[in-house]
């Protein structure tokens, strides 16, 4: 293991275009402030897996973005212009990584993993370190690595701040999703617990909610629609004290709203942020951007969601514009006991291009 390391310092050292990438195996290991270490004194740029959302707070100037197919514009630059990837707790899945022959050809590979199966399992590591992540983490910064890539580091936190900052003009009719997450963000608590379901919900809350100490949940690439409603519930139950706000669609919604009753039975203060575009969104933009006929995904009958609140004895308020965003979320946040927010979004809002 210490030659292992040795050589992962050595690599970092002769690295010019140095990148960390962390995944959901960064919790799983408690290993959040050896990351943050390892940034901060390497001077690295770091990307996340969506399941590694929030190891670093959104703000830090280091953390770039999520990465894969429906990740941040910056941080998919940088993995394809990269020529030393550092994988950490992050099994290369083929959502965070479309290309992974791409990366094994262009640049060199540290890949630390406590599953030696993950290992060389899609990205052939020039480095694997099989191990803790946190023992693995701190063992590395023992060593001290340095790294010469300021230049690249600074290029990245440019473009990626640039991006974070840009912001779509605001809508009369219907909720901007961006905007909706990013005062979501502002008003959450530092260390809120955030749980996405499956959809264009799922993309909007990892691409465009800060996060700052808080973790956000989902379910990554398994697509399990209904999820975040009971995960909620179950977060409530298990730390009582958190701050916890589910973000979901209307066809997610409508896969486990019987839960609502559990919520109330249990007395969870959980905090729902209903999307409503009366579609199955993901596949609908799916469909729209490959030019095919739209099939199966509206949902023109899709319940009267305050008055199904209304039976469960949850509050609940419906807005459709911009305008209403803050006030709202304001009042959701405010109010003692489960809610939902039933927020309008248009069926032509794109989940896959920056907005």
């Amino acid at each position: 293991m210490l030659s292992a390391q040795i050589g992962a310092v050595q690599t970092i050292a002769a690295a010019e275009r140095p990148l960390i990438c962390v995944g959901g195996g960064a919790f799983c290991a408690k290993a959040q402030e050896q990351v943050r270490q390892l940034c901060e004194e390497t001077k690295i740029p770091m990307v996340t897996t969506m399941m590694g959302l929030g190891v670093l707070p959104t703000s830090h100037p280091l953390n770039i973005g999520m990465i894969g197919s429906f990740g941040h514009k910056t941080a998919n630059i940088a993995l394809s212009q990269t020529d030393l990837l550092i994988l950490v707790g992050a099994r290369v899945g083929d959502r965070a990584i479309t290309a992974p022959e791409k990366i094994s050809s262009q640049s060199k590979t540290i890949h630390i993993d406590i599953d030696p199966a993950e290992i060389g399992k899609n990205v052939n590591p020039t480095v694997p370190l099989v191990g803790d992540l946190r023992a693995v983490l701190e063992s590395l910064l023992a060593e001290h690595p340095i790294s010469n890539c300021s230049h690249w580091s600074e290029y990245l936190q440019q473009e990626a701040a640039a991006e974070k900052a840009t912001m779509p003009d605001p809508r009369p009719d219907t909720i901007q999703p961006k905007r909706l997450m990013a005062e979501i963000g502002k008003q959450i608590t530092a260390d809120a617990c955030v749980v996405a379901d499956v959809g264009q919900n799922q993309i909007w809350a990892a691409k465009y909610l800060p996060m700052r100490q808080g973790r956000f949940l989902t379910t990554g690439g398994l697509g399990t629609m209904g999820y975040a409603l009971p995960a909620a519930i179950g977060v409530k139950i298990a730390a009582p004290e958190k701050q916890t706000i589910v973000v979901c669609g209307d066809g997610a919604f409508q896969m486990t709203n019987n839960e609502l009753s559990t919520m109330v039975e249990q007395g969870c203060d959980v905090k729902i942020v209903l999307l409503n575009n009366r579609t199955l969104g993901m596949v609908c933009e799916l469909q729209r951007i490959a030019k095919r006929h739209k099939f199966a995904v509206a949902l023109p009958d899709t319940p009267d969601f305050s008055k199904l609140a209304d039976a469960f004895g949850v509050k609940s308020r419906r807005i459709s514009q911009d305008a209403d965003m803050a006030d709202a979320i304001a009042e959701m946040l405010a109010y003692d006991g489960p809610y939902l927010l039933e927020c309008v979004v248009s069926e032509a809002e794109n989940s896959k291009v920056n907005m």
